[in-house]
């Protein structure tokens, strides 16, 4: 009888023991290694991938630049969106000796004459045609002040045409004859260039 009561107090310690030992596992259980049964570190539980951030845009969603028109003189060039279209003709060299005029020493004075007619619905402020002057390799001509020429100005109505005379100087023993009108719109991002030489 003693035995028996020996073992069975023996069978109970063990029985509690294996009882520890299966709730002991059980926690184990909740603390199981991201990625066992975590998916926050793959794509479709909505967190980052390295791909989402790679961009979507395809090479046709590329904005574009601004475009160059390339021209000879005598030939016209329309800013669409205003309906202004611009003729710069042949560059001239300038031999003027009014007392007002304003040159740079030693370089040659030269003058385009521009034609700007207004072929759109709205009138066009003359102040946002923009024309400048460099040699082919992208050095500027100076800007020069002489009898006859200007800054243009004011508004032109639908309809409308404006003859104007540009002017600058450029040393020419250094850069070379050839010249290249640059006109531009400040509401275009697209320029025309007329290639020209001073006689």
């Amino acid at each position: 009888m003693r035995f028996r009561a020996v073992t069975a107090t023996v069978a109970a310690v063990l029985a509690a023991a294996l009882t520890v030992s299966a709730c002991g596992d059980g926690g184990g259980k909740k603390r199981s290694r991201i990625g066992d049964d975590d998916d926050s570190g793959s794509s479709s539980s909505g967190g980052f991938d390295a791909d989402d951030d790679a961009g979507t845009d395809g090479p046709g969603d590329e904005p574009e630049g601004p475009g160059t028109t390339e021209l000879t003189p005598g030939q016209s060039y329309t800013w669409e969106e205003q309906g202004l279209t611009v003729t710069v003709g042949p560059a001239s060299r300038y031999t003027g000796t009014d007392p007002a005029d304003f040159l740079v020493e030693g370089e040659t004075a030269f003058t385009v004459d521009v034609t700007i007619v207004n072929e759109g619905s709205a009138p066009a402020d003359l102040a946002d045609l923009r024309f400048t002057a460099e040699t082919p390799d992208g050095t500027p001509a100076s800007t020069a002040s002489v009898a006859g020429a200007g800054f243009l100005t004011g508004t032109l109505a639908p309809g409308d045409t404006e003859e104007a005379v540009q002017a600058w100087s450029l040393d020419t023993a250094a850069h070379g004859s050839d010249v290249v009108i640059v006109g531009s719109w400040f509401a275009d991002i697209d320029t025309a260039r007329w290639l020209t030489a001073i006689p």
